[in-house]
């Protein structure tokens, strides 16, 4: 998605932690979740669906009415 141009570095590198972070519970039985890190992935998760699925689009269809008015804009 990065190379693509739908993120950005800051989104990737939560996406990239959420991966590994993924990766290793799934691969290591071991693996001790603390509660804290647990709330900062669901947060990362729901920021990062809600960039995608919700604010990306939301945001392309502002910039379409702010084009069709013809940029004018009330300072």
């Amino acid at each position: 998605m990065k190379k693509r141009g739908i993120i950005e570095n800051r989104l990737f590198e939560w996406a990239e932690a959420l991966r590994l972070y993924g990766n290793e519970a799934a691969h290591d039985v071991q693996v001790r979740v603390t509660p804290e890190d647990s709330s900062d992935l669901v947060d990362f998760t729901n920021a990062l669906l809600e960039y995608l699925f919700t604010f990306r689009d939301k945001f392309e269809k502002f910039k379409q009415r702010r084009a069709n008015k013809g940029g004018d804009t009330q300072d």
